[in-house]
């Protein structure tokens, strides 16, 4: 780049000076290739054992091991296809724990096809996946949402509303969640009740702790349907988040406390599901909980700010890249998995932007 800057002729640099990849100042070098008018010689690039290109790695982002349908929120990869993905991942990719991967992007010494595996949301169905994964000697990190072990919990409110938005029972014509600011959605037929699904869940998502609270009892109650917690929609105990964190390879990371939308928060409820989550893990598993999962992925300067004086050492996101060296610890990318065939997986692995 300085030689081109510099109006220097490819003849005047040696072949080898193109060889090094510098993490710190990444460049993108091409070339023109035009077809010679006769014999010409060609120097030769002769590739050095010395230097070596500084690989990337990429994270994947499951949230559930199980069946069902419909999903409408593309939680769920079912046992059968994750095996599979394993199988694949086991085979064809370096799986390495999230902490060391973002040590060695740090250090620009992650190796080629680099992944590591994280699971989001503490489901139940999480240690039987942590169970096959120790199994197969493959790491992973489980961010746990810590308020739900406090006592017995309600499904998560996504479950909760797509239960009974997108199914067959009977409902008003008209969905209004006046907590909320949802007034007039129609439910009548299939297609406008997942619309007014889409907007129930922006809402409850964005909302703050007790606007969400209200707004999704406002919602039960118009439905008319109080149906009970389902066991296959379950959290992890405490019980079976140290049994999880016992696992070869398995570790359990912080989730806050809530799973509110950070972003749309307050800077005092921001600093208290963050540091309330590892509060609450730390003496339940008897060691430090560095790692740390923003709630839907969302982000800002002052919330990774919080993070980072709360203790952690790595964050993840949602956002689709690569793990490069240089990526900051506390933004690390992550791709999201949903129902997809392992040939796919490793499509997209393949095609992710490098």
């Amino acid at each position: 780049c300085t030689a081109f800057l510099q109006g220097l002729a490819t003849q005047e640099l040696e072949p080898e000076r193109l060889l090094p990849s510098d993490p710190d100042h990444p460049l993108v070098y091409t070339l023109r290739a035009v077809r010679p008018l006769g014999p010409r010689p060609v120097p030769e690039i002769v590739s050095r054992p010395d230097v070596v290109r500084a690989a990337d790695a990429q994270v994947l982002m499951y949230h559930r091991v199980f069946q069902q349908d419909p999903d409408p929120h593309h939680l769920c990869v079912r046992p059968a296809t994750f095996r599979a993905h394993l199988d694949y991942l086991t085979r064809e990719r370096v799986v390495l724990p999230l902490v060391e991967l973002a040590a060695r992007a740090a250090e620009g010494t992650l190796p080629p096809r680099a992944v590591a595996l994280t699971f989001d949301d503490g489901y139940r169905d999480g240690l039987i996946a942590a169970e096959l994964l120790a199994e197969e000697r493959c790491p992973a990190t489980h961010f746990v949402t810590s308020g739900r072990l406090a006592g017995e919990q309600p499904e998560f409110w996504w479950d909760q509303i797509s239960r009974i938005l997108v199914s067959e029972l009977a409902l008003p014509a008209a969905l209004d969640v006046p907590a909320l600011g949802l007034r007039g959605l129609a439910t009548r037929t299939a297609s406008e009740r997942l619309a007014a699904h889409g907007r129930l869940a922006e809402a409850l998502m964005c909302a703050e702790e007790r606007a969400r609270a209200e707004g999704l009892a406002e919602f039960v109650t118009w439905s008319g349907h109080q149906l009970a917690p389902r066991a296959s929609h379950a959290t992890l105990t405490p019980a079976e988040v140290q049994a999880l964190d016992q696992l070869w390879g398995q570790s359990v990371g912080a989730h806050t406390d809530s799973h509110l939308l950070l972003t749309t928060q307050t800077s005092a409820v921001r600093r208290r599901e963050i540091r309330g989550s590892r509060a609450r893990l730390e003496p339940l598993l008897g060691r430090p909980v560095t790692e740390f999962s923003y709630p839907y992925g969302s982000h800002d300067p002052e919330t990774v700010r919080l993070v980072r004086e709360a203790g952690y050492t790595v964050a993840v996101a949602a956002e689709p890249d690569r793990v490069r060296p240089g990526t900051p610890a506390l933004l690390i990318p992550r791709y999201e998995v949903r129902e997809q065939s392992a040939d796919a997986l490793a499509e997209l692995l393949a095609l992710s932007p490098s």
